[in-house]
């Protein structure tokens, strides 16, 4: 059964047509993480979509898919995917790359996982941890258990975001993918919250 997506219509006789910017994410933190970039006063329209293939093949089919059934153009719109290194060999990440640059489609990525990311947003460590250290990590500055499908956004505020930008852009300043699969840890994640905090109007 294909899986439908609900973009939002882009309204017609506008001079300017209105973006839209639409993230493709394997996981409810991250849907949830992202969710708090969507304001009302942006002039992007910002829509965030879990994936049912959590693998990077099955994340960039996904955007594929969308854009040829959605009709998005990606010279207006923008498709993005966030997916973890983990998951993944390094062979995969190489070609999902390769696919997505060729679709002006643009990837995100953490290494080990987005948990690292998280991570970021309460201290500078260069540890490279598996994904049960990084729980346990996160669990000591949240003060209870980390549970994924209740999203951690409650336990940060705006300073803890700009925390994690400056640490991941310390670990990672351009953000490149190719250059994140090999570093671990580090995030591609600064260079795409960077940008939504300026779409969503807060400093």
């Amino acid at each position: 059964m294909t899986e439908r997506i609900r973009l939002g219509l882009r309204r017609s006789g506008h001079r300017t047509p209105s973006k839209r910017m639409i993230i493709i994410v394997e996981g409810i933190s991250e849907k949830m993480y992202f969710e708090r970039f969507r304001t009302p006063e942006s002039p992007v329209a910002v829509r965030i979509h879990l994936s049912k293939d959590r693998t990077a093949e099955g994340m960039v089919d996904k955007c594929l898919s969308l854009i040829e059934r959605s009709g998005l153009d990606t010279g207006v719109d923008e498709v993005i995917t966030v997916f973890d290194v983990d998951q993944n060999t390094v062979e995969d990440i190489e070609k999902a790359v390769k696919v997505c640059s060729k679709h002006n489609v643009t990837i995100y990525i953490s290494n080990p996982s987005f948990e690292f990311w998280l991570l970021l947003h309460f201290e500078d460590d260069k540890t490279t941890y598996i994904q049960e250290d990084l729980e346990k990590r996160l669990e000591k500055h949240i003060k209870t258990a980390y549970v994924k499908a209740e999203g951690i956004n409650r336990h940060i505020t705006d300073e803890n975001i700009k925390q994690a930008v400056i640490r991941s852009k310390n670990l990672l300043d351009d953000g490149d993918p190719m250059k994140c699969k090999n570093t671990t840890p580090s995030t591609c994640l600064h260079t795409l919250v960077e940008r939504l905090i300026k779409q969503a109007g807060k400093r």
